[in-house]
């Protein structure tokens, strides 16, 4: 076999062997470019958590007592309806026994002011004395830095809901497994269109152009 003929079967063999480089190489960049926004979506979500933890302890204390009192009032309507009362509804009522445990009355009320059916209502729902309901009450009473962490809470919410924003937009970017594997073939595709079809199409054209000068 004459060198020259040897040289064009290794120059196209090189161009082919190009070809095939291209579309790894892409597959590859394309792969490379999903772990960094899976990383990025993994970093996201990790501090989306962290902050989720942060919220939950700092609302906890807010929450807990909240739905103590919720629990008070509720059972408290449920033996005597207070629909109609000047407590009808959970804030009313809490403001009130709280008014009443700051100035240490809830004995002093029990005793001397409350009837046998509050005392019998009070004492079916496990407030068998007033120091009981005095300790539930200063308990569940909410502070001023309960109600600063709720808020703080909140805060940290709000930066959740753009953390999750961030990682959705992440995720939508992510190339899916099947379009990465389509595009490193269309890569291949456009390679073998340029490096061989088009340049053996320019090869024809410049061989008819100098037979035609000729």
């Amino acid at each position: 076999m004459k060198i020259h003929i040897k040289k064009i079967i290794a120059r196209e063999f090189l161009l082919l062997m190009l070809t095939i480089g291209i579309g790894l190489i892409t597959f590859l960049s394309i792969y490379l470019y999903n772990f960094y926004l899976k990383t990025k979506s993994q970093n996201l979500l990790n501090e989306y958590f962290a902050k989720e933890s942060i919220a939950d302890s700092l609302r906890k204390p807010f929450y807990s007592k909240k739905n103590h009192q919720e629990w008070f009032y509720n059972i408290q309507n449920e033996k005597i309806d207070l629909s109609g009362s000047d407590y009808n509804s959970p804030e009313k009522l809490w403001k009130r026994l709280d008014e009443l445990a700051l100035k240490d009355s809830i004995i002093l009320k029990y005793h001397t002011v409350w009837g046998a059916d509050l005392k019998r209502i009070l004492q079916d729902i496990g407030f068998n004395n007033p120091a009981k309901l005095r300790d539930f009450i200063n308990d569940n009473r909410i502070t001023s830095q309960d109600s600063l962490n709720n808020q703080k809470g909140e805060n940290i919410r709000k930066d959740m809901y753009t953390l999750q924003s961030k990682k959705y937009d992440v995720d939508e970017n992510i190339i899916s497994s099947r379009k990465q594997i389509h595009i490193a073939i269309w890569a291949i595709v456009f390679s073998l269109l340029f490096l061989f079809i088009i340049r053996y199409i320019y090869y024809a054209i410049k061989w008819s152009v100098k037979t035609l000068r000729q």
